[in-house]
């Protein structure tokens, strides 16, 4: 899947996803929050499929979801 294909919003969640950690920011939880719904946004506004939105998720919410935890 290319990054660069998505919208805006997502694109930009994933940023801030892949710039932050739980040893960073705060809210980092909040910004994982935003990706899964910026994800389920897209699925239900037909820009990605079911395929893709999976694979999006593996890819930067669950990769990230503990990420700087333990620092």
């Amino acid at each position: 899947m290319d990054i660069n294909s998505l919208p805006e919003y997502l694109k930009n969640d994933i940023e801030m996803v892949e710039k932050y950690s739980n040893a960073t920011i705060s809210i980092y939880d909040c910004y994982l929050d935003e990706l899964w719904g910026s994800i389920n946004s897209c699925l239900a506004d037909g820009k990605i499929t079911p395929v893709e939105a999976e694979e999006l998720r593996q890819k930067f919410y669950w990769k990230n979801l503990s990420k700087g935890e333990n620092c």
